[in-house]
């Protein structure tokens, strides 16, 4: 309760810091003003993706030995997207998808792992876009000591990647400690998810078409907030600013999105009061895309399996493959 505490007041705080240096009046007024049909058009593609991101993770369970059906899996991401807005955290929601991962019938170790990975994945999709991206930002913020910093994230991330991808690769004595063996697990777990040719290209893939489109959305918010802000600006520098607003320090990311935002998009020349003003927009819209969860979270129930490990394929199924014994 006190930690809860301590986010809601940061929240408070850096929102309270950042409308103290802007026109909080223009701010409603530009939201009073914006176009709805382009705002209707970014929620629904930001609904969309919910499907998209559930189908993406039942792949990864594919690639590790698991089974859920897609449309269980599209409640429980929805009902993830619902616990990220009201939980202290943005990972608050990940821990509910385990949760009910593994009411469905999951094991605990392929709830926890897939989840993982399912992030993993989109961190990947994260550095693909920025090395893609890092042209612009050079041009953008020149050759000061900031430039350095995405790079620098880029290394810290691959070698972070490599790391993982080899961890089981370790001497067999190191794995007797419990943590170490389940870093073990999710090591060899990741290598099929992401790097297997089977399962990799289809992660990944998905990965990169979630970031283009959350990107594509905060544009379209733009224009209906009748901003001058390019389609390509959108797509390099709303993914470092949704990765600032994942550090849990804030509920929902409150305060911190709106901060990274106003710093971001002031490199391509917009203001701080127009800046401050799509970033609330998007985080309303956002807050718009969990109610959906929370209906479903009050409305269902998840069933357990009547065999251990078995479940059918439209309630939500998991399968261990021949050969792994379930954990």
């Amino acid at each position: 309760m006190l930690m809860a505490l301590l986010k809601i007041a940061i929240s408070v705080a850096l929102l309270w810091a950042l409308f103290a240096n802007v026109d909080a009046g223009e701010v409603l007024r530009q939201v009073a003003r914006a176009d709805l049909g382009l705002l209707l058009a970014a929620l629904a593609a930001l609904l969309a993706l919910a499907v998209v991101q559930a189908y993406r993770w039942t792949v990864v369970l594919r690639a590790i030995g698991a089974r859920l059906g897609l449309r269980q899996a599209s409640l429980t991401v929805m009902i993830g997207l619902f616990f990220n807005q009201t939980l202290p955290s943005t990972i608050g929601g990940d821990a509910v998808r385990i949760w009910r991962a593994h009411k469905l019938g999951l094991d605990l170790a392929r709830a926890v792992n897939g989840v993982m990975i399912d992030r993993l994945s989109a961190l990947a999709a994260l550095l693909l876009v920025a090395a893609i991206g890092l042209p612009k930002i050079h041009a953008l913020i020149g050759d000061g000591v900031a430039f350095w910093v995405i790079p620098a994230f880029i290394v810290a991330g691959l070698v972070g990647f490599a790391a993982l991808m080899t961890f089981d690769r370790l001497p067999p004595a190191f794995m007797r400690w419990r943590v170490v063996a389940a870093i073990g697990r999710l090591s060899a777990d990741a290598r099929r998810a992401l790097i297997d040719r089977r399962y990799g290209p289809a992660v990944v893939g998905l990965s990169l078409l979630i970031q283009i489109a959350v990107s594509s959305s905060v544009w379209l918010i733009a224009a209906g907030l009748r901003l001058k802000v390019g389609w390509f600006d959108c797509l390099i520098l709303v993914p470092p600013v949704m990765l600032v607003s994942m550090v849990p320090i804030s509920i929902a990311g409150w305060g911190v999105r709106e901060g990274a935002m106003v710093s971001a998009f002031g490199l391509v020349g917009l203001g701080a009061t127009d800046a401050l003003a799509l970033s609330i927009v998007f985080g309303l819209i956002v807050s718009l895309v969990g109610v959906p969860g929370g209906v479903i979270w009050a409305a269902t129930k998840p069933k357990r399996a009547p065999v251990a490990g078995e479940v059918a394929p439209e309630a939500g199924a998991v399968k261990p493959e021949a050969g792994r014994p379930a954990a």
